[in-house]
């Protein structure tokens, strides 16, 4: 009885001094959670790898981005495109390296991202190539859907997932081991939830990406690396505007020096989804998430998908 009655008695004075020692400890972990907030607010990138910023989404992170004390490395294909984006990144006043590289070009990019790593620690990388052009044409003589050429299969896996995770993983490893931690952010689609009939192959490709992102996002935490999936829906760039193959019937909503604004703003507070326009991308999930019967009916009917007598091949 004895016994019990110590055993009590100090099991409560245990748990009350318990109590008492989690009061300071939960002060200081709010404290260092708003400091970390402020932090992250305040802290802006200085080092940053844009592929792809040559054009539309990149072009436009690019000269968002561009202010004296910014470093911007801009990787592309197109030399004339890069050399007209550096001038307008120079006269914004900062820092800017343009190199011409096909992100498919494994051995290439690899060497480039590590020296320009090696030089100083990338802070923010943004994994953005890409090609929108595996519109499908009218076989007249079949009523089929057909590529345009035969190689737009591998050539839009081998730039749109390929060249990304090229890009990504090297970048991801060495931040990882070093230890300095950085952020990446994936440029996906909402048309990775949803899309037209006639990008079959581009839809595809931003599925995987979209997918790509969410779970690196995870393996990221573990070692201190930010991930951050960007998920445009529809909006006013050169491609979609000059593209004759685009269809007519589409919406084209949102600007694109918007979009860059909101991406940069999210980056900045560490977002696990970046969305522009919103609606749209609230929209296309929302449709996906639906039984494949409504799903169908409701895409058809507002022109996302050709009539039944079309096939895909």
């Amino acid at each position: 009885m004895v016994y019990n009655s110590i055993r009590d008695l100090a099991l409560s004075f245990f748990v009350v001094g318990l109590a008492i020692l989690q009061i300071p400890v939960i002060f200081a972990l709010t404290f260092f959670d708003i400091l970390q907030k402020i932090v992250l607010r305040r802290a802006h990138p200085r080092q940053i790898v844009i592929t792809g910023g040559s054009s539309d989404i990149g072009e436009a992170l690019a000269l968002e981005y561009a202010q004296p004390g910014v470093i911007l490395h801009l990787v592309a294909r197109s030399q004339s495109r890069l050399k007209a984006v550096e001038e307008k990144c120079k006269r914004l006043g900062c820092t800017i390296y343009v190199h011409t590289i096909d992100v498919a070009d494994n051995r290439t990019l690899q060497k480039t991202l590590l020296d320009i790593y090696k030089d100083r620690p990338i802070d923010l990388l943004i994994a953005g190539a890409g090609q929108v052009d595996d519109f499908l044409d009218t076989d007249e003589d079949h009523g089929l859907a057909v590529p345009q050429r035969e190689d737009m299969y591998s050539r839009t896996f081998d730039m749109n997932v390929i060249g990304i995770m090229n890009t990504v993983m090297p970048i991801f490893n060495i931040m990882k081991n070093s230890g300095y931690g950085g952020q990446i952010a994936i440029i996906g689609s909402a048309s990775g939830f949803i899309g037209s009939y006639n990008m079959v192959f581009y839809n595809a490709t931003k599925a995987a990406l979209n997918t790509f992102a969410r779970d690196l996002r995870y393996l990221g935490q573990e070692c201190g690396i930010k991930i951050n999936l960007i998920v445009p829906g529809l909006i006013k760039s050169p491609l979609n505007i000059q593209d004759t193959s685009f269809p007519r019937n589409y919406p084209i909503f949102g600007s694109i020096q918007i979009l860059a604004q909101v991406i940069k703003s999210s980056l900045s507070q560490n977002e696990p989804i970046i969305s522009y326009p919103n609606y749209q991308f609230i929209g296309v999930y929302g449709v996906g998430a639906l039984v494949p019967t409504v799903q169908q009916w409701i895409t058809w009917s507002i022109g996302l998908f050709k009539p039944q007598d079309t096939k895909i091949i």
